[in-house]
């Protein structure tokens, strides 16, 4: 059901895992990156530590209390934390739900999340496991499902939120998508504090095609006045909006 299971781990092998991923977000820094993502949901290790179906540990690692359940992302962003100081962002990604029986509930996530919240700088709210190949679309989220599908859950999670929307050419740049995205927003009322429009860039183009010999879709980044066409649309709707 997941990658790896955190019952038969050794205390010894749970803090080299800790030190691989401090040892790694260093390596980040020295690369100049501005942010770094710890990745729990979806069936991850530090993901695991929550769910009774998954971890059958009686020690302090043990899903008997959210404080033990916590104990070993605390240690884990602590970690992490020394190694990369004030430099860097940390996004934590989290499930809403595991989307089996007897997975956390959404309780559980939540008062998880409270315990490492002031570890982080960024929620990241998904759902679902890698390992369950029906649950895909939660996680990979394909053009015809519901926009935001996750984020009703977000925003339970989080008292204020503050949505961040590429507009992509090709996939959701049209007015139409900024119209059903703005009412999507809206009716999740005052959770929703700032909605942040994030203009598509071809930065990377270059860096992907040294990678890949696939294709990649001809795409013009929008002007800056479709995109304050785009946000006067949102602004109809009473939102807070702004461009990044």
């Amino acid at each position: 059901m997941v990658e790896l299971d955190p019952t038969d781990l050794t205390k010894e092998q749970l803090k080299e895992i800790i030190e691989d991923f401090a040892n790694a977000a260093e390596r980040a820094k020295r690369c100049g990156f501005d942010s770094l993502v710890v990745h729990r949901a979806h069936g991850q290790l530090p993901g695991c530590f929550l769910s009774k179906v998954i971890n059958r540990r009686t020690d302090e690692y043990s899903a008997d209390t959210i404080e033990n359940a916590s104990r070993f992302t605390k240690e884990l962003l602590a970690a992490i934390r020394k190694k990369i100081g004030n430099t860097m962002a940390i996004e934590y990604r989290i499930n809403a739900s595991d989307m089996v029986e007897g997975s956390p509930s959404l309780d559980d996530e939540i008062a998880f999340a409270r315990e490492i919240e002031d570890k982080i700088d960024l929620l990241h709210v998904s759902r679902g496991l890698h390992a369950m190949q029906n649950l895909a679309p939660y996680m990979n989220q394909p053009l015809h499902y519901p926009h935001g599908i996750n984020l009703e859950d977000a925003a339970k999670m989080k008292e204020k939120l503050q949505i961040r929307i590429p507009v992509i050419p090709l996939f959701n740049h049209d007015e139409e998508n900024i119209r059903k995205t703005a009412e999507f927003c809206k009716e999740l009322g005052d959770a929703v504090t700032m909605i942040q429009l994030l203009p598509y860039h071809n930065l990377g183009v270059m860096k992907y095609l040294r990678i890949s010999d696939k294709p990649v879709a001809e795409a013009t980044p929008p002007s800056e006045e479709y995109m304050q066409k785009l946000k006067g649309i949102m602004e109809e709707y009473g939102l807070n909006v702004s461009i990044h």
